[in-house]
C-alpha cells in the first residue's frame, strides 16, 4: 500500500501560499441564511420560496416599513489586519415593481458607515443585486436593515427582499 495518500496523513500545504480554509463561515445563503446569520424570528419579515420552478429563491421579505432584521456575522479577517474593514455583502432583490427602500446600519460589536439599499429599477428584470458595506472587525457584528417609508418605485410599495450575506475573508478597501 501506498503510504504516501493514506487518509489519516495531514494535508499538504497550499500550493498557493497562505491559501488556508477559512476559520468561520463567510457565505450564509438558503437555510443557511436563515438559521445561522439572521437573528430570531424578525417581525412583519416572512421567509419565503418567490420561485415557480424546481430552482429556489428563498429569502426573508417584508413589505412594512419600519420592520427591522438582524444578521450576525463574524468580521475577523484571517489576515491579521485587525485595524482594516472587512467587506460584508448583502444579497438583496432588485426588481421593476413593488420595490422599495432599507436603511443598513452596523447596530452593535462593529462599526460602518450607515447606507441605503434600493431595490427598485426600472429595468424590466428581477435579479440579486450585492449592497456592499464596510465594517470593523468583530466576532459578533450585528448588522440591521430596517424599511424604509421612502420608496422610489411608482407603485408605492415597500417590499424588501433579503436572501443572504457574504463576509470577506480579507481587510482591507
Amino acid at each position: 500500500t501506498n503510504h504516501r495518500f493514506h487518509r489519516n496523513n495531514p494535508l499538504p500545504p497550499p500550493m498557493i501560499r497562505g491559501n488556508y480554509e477559512s476559520l468561520s463561515d463567510r457565505c450564509f445563503v438558503g437555510d443557511g441564511f436563515r438559521t445561522k446569520a439572521v437573528i430570531g424570528k424578525p417581525q412583519n419579515w416572512d421567509w419565503v420560496n418567490e420561485s415557480s420552478n424546481l430552482r429556489p429563491k428563498w429569502g426573508y421579505v417584508s413589505t412594512q416599513p419600519g420592520s427591522v432584521l438582524r444578521i450576525s456575522v463574524n468580521s475577523t479577517a484571517s489576515s491579521g489586519a485587525a485595524d482594516h474593514p472587512v467587506l460584508v455583502q448583502l444579497a438583496y432583490l432588485r426588481s421593476y415593481a413593488h420595490m422599495g427602500k432599507a436603511a443598513v446600519k452596523c447596530e452593535s460589536g462593529c462599526n460602518c458607515d450607515e447606507s441605503v439599499l434600493n431595490g427598485y429599477q426600472q429595468a424590466h428584470t428581477s435579479l440579486l443585486n450585492l449592497h456592499a458595506i464596510y465594517v470593523s472587525q468583530s466576532e459578533h457584528c450585528i448588522i440591521s436593515i430596517k424599511v424604509l417609508e421612502e420608496t422610489d418605485v411608482p407603485d408605492g410599495e415597500h417590499k424588501v427582499k433579503l436572501a443572504a450575506v457574504i463576509v470577506s475573508e480579507e481587510a482591507g478597501q
